[in-house]
């Protein structure tokens, strides 16, 4: 009955884990892949509870009034919930779920530690789930491939494990990349490819600081009466902020 937080990155194998655990435990848990709109969450828990829930409260009821009832027919066996996604968690909704969590086990998972929830992770073990090692990406890669022709195995599983960056669901998808050939060659080896290997830096703060450097160019600019400095000034800051908006906006 204690609250689980599973943390790790997407691909890591979250998702896949709470399934199991669903089919594992059998018809009393609930798997819910998204905690919003809260609404539609709870309403998939009065399904689990009563299918004929609906009827028993009225229409157009409020968050408050859908989860009361679900507290008062809980029963003594409540189902566990395996809620995914918790990040995506509104903070407006975040009383409602504490609710829910001082009524039911939840084993829920979430890509990262968002700050403005720390009052949920609160109330967790959390667990972080670690990229799997070479030779686990390993172990996986042989598993996934014993049925395969393949005439370059090591370059196969060099690559998948280059590109991969110890994420499960990575090396399945790249698996299935070659999967459906006869004979998995060099040359379909080395098309083989997956978003996991590539890296990419935040270039934020260094912005900021570009930020900074331009606004205090513009007041000596203004200081010493440098028209032209001036307006190079404000163009660079403009420039620098449109950036730094696309950038939060793609992250």
């Amino acid at each position: 009955n204690q609250p689980v937080l599973l943390i790790g990155p997407i691909g890591i194998g979250k998702t896949h884990i709470l399934r199991h655990i669903s089919r594992i435990l059998g018809p009393n848990t609930l798997y819910i892949s998204s905690p919003s709109p809260i609404k539609n969450m709870l309403a998939q828990i009065c399904d689990k509870l009563n299918p004929e829930w609906r009827k028993q409260i009225k229409t157009r009821a409020s968050t408050r009034d859908i989860l009361d009832y679900i507290i008062k027919t809980k029963g003594p066996k409540p189902p566990l919930l395996l809620i995914d996604n918790l990040h995506t968690l509104k903070v407006n909704d975040a009383d409602s779920f504490i609710s829910l969590l001082g009524n039911f086990a939840i084993l829920g998972s979430t890509d990262e530690i968002i700050p403005r929830l720390k009052q949920i992770w609160w109330k967790f073990k959390q667990i972080e789930l670690k990229p799997l090692s070479e030779n686990a990406g390993k172990e996986l890669i042989k598993y996934l491939t014993q049925n395969l022709s393949i005439s370059d195995y090591e370059l196969l599983e060099t690559r998948i494990l280059s590109l991969s960056n110890g994420l499960p669901l990575a090396i399945v998808d790249m698996v299935n990349q070659v999967s459906h050939q006869p004979v998995v060659t060099r040359e379909r080896i080395r098309e083989v490819y997956h978003e996991a290997g590539i890296r990419y830096r935040d270039w934020t703060p260094f912005l900021i600081i570009l930020w900074g450097v331009a606004m205090v160019f513009r007041f000596i600019a203004l200081g010493t009466h440098s028209f032209e400095g001036y307006i190079l000034a404000g163009v660079g800051i403009a420039a620098l902020m449109t950036t730094i908006r696309f950038i939060k906006m793609f992250k």
